[in-house]
C-alpha cells in the first residue's frame, strides 16, 4: 500500500480534526496525518488510525479512477 502518512505526537488533538475530548487519536485526511496524544500511544489506537489512513487512500484511488487491478483484489 505504501502509506506516506505522517504521525505526530501532540499534547491535545487539533480542534479542527477531533472535537471529542475523550479521543486518543485522530486522522486528518486533508494533511494525511495521524495525531496521537501520549495516552493514545497504544497498539489499538495506532492501528485504528492507520486503518483510517489506509481506507481513505483505497477509496480515493477507487473513486478517482487511479486504482489499478494490481492494487485491489476482487473482494476489495
Amino acid at each position: 500500500m505504501n502509506l506516506q502518512t505522517q504521525i505526530k505526537i501532540v499534547e491535545r488533538l487539533p480542534s479542527k480534526v477531533e472535537e471529542d475530548l475523550d479521543a486518543l487519536g485522530a486522522y486528518d485526511p486533508m494533511t494525511d496525518t495521524i495525531y496521537l496524544t501520549k495516552n493514545g500511544l497504544e497498539n489499538n489506537t495506532i492501528l485504528h488510525e492507520v486503518i483510517h489512513a489506509a481506507t481513505i487512500q483505497v477509496l480515493y484511488k477507487y473513486l478517482s479512477g487511479k486504482a489499478f487491478h494490481k492494487d485491489l483484489t476482487a473482494t476489495q
